[in-house]
């Protein structure tokens, strides 16, 4: 794996049977780590992690700004 490279993310929920996929480029790696750019993001992954962030968020119209920003920079 090297900088440009796309791949992808999955995350298991806990509990649950619900995968969030993501789509993500490398853009450092440096021994056993590697730093990645989001590019894009399908609208059932999205609508899950805006309802799991908006239940374990304090300040939950902070994370729908987020999300909005996410979306306006064309990954989703």
């Amino acid at each position: 794996m090297k900088a440009g490279d796309t791949i992808q993310i999955d995350f298991n929920l806990e509990n649950s049977d619900i995968v969030l996929q993501f789509r993500a480029e490398v853009v450092h790696r440096r021994k056993n780590y590697v730093g990645v750019k989001f590019v894009f993001i399908d609208s059932d992954t999205f609508i899950h992690l805006r309802n799991f962030l908006d239940v374990r968020s304090r300040n939950p119209q902070l994370v729908s700004e987020e999300l909005m920003n996410f979306i306006m920079t064309d990954a989703f």
